[in-house]
């Protein structure tokens, strides 16, 4: 398949509005005190997301995968947390091991370099 401008543009178009709706739920989120943990592959947003809520963001607790949360929330061999927490994880099977409630943010969709 010979893939023109056409394809690409659509390609942009679904990546900024994954963006777009993950900022608004985040947004969302952070208004009603929630964790989040966004969740995709490399090179889809998550940073980015998370650098346009910098300012909402300090509140919270911020971990790059949920091995990170875990290692730094532990005392005594059990787990803890104290303030909301954002976790960007690139690996979705990972999140069975988070008991507390969180706000989902999906990003399956790379930006195209």
């Amino acid at each position: 398949m010979i893939s023109g401008s056409r394809d690409n543009n659509y390609d942009k178009n679904a990546y900024d509005e994954q963006i777009t709706k993950n900022i608004n739920i985040a947004l969302t989120a952070i208004n009603n005190n929630k964790n989040i943990i966004i969740c995709g592959p490399e090179c889809s947003g998550k940073t980015f997301v998370r650098n346009k809520l910098k300012e909402l963001l300090c509140d919270y607790d911020i971990y790059f995968g949920v091995d990170e949360y875990h290692s730094k929330n532990r005392s005594n061999g059990r787990h803890y947390n104290e303030k909301k927490f954002w976790i960007e994880e690139i690996n979705q099977n990972l999140l069975v091991n988070i008991i507390e409630d969180y706000e989902f943010l999906n990003t399956p969709i790379q930006f195209n370099r």
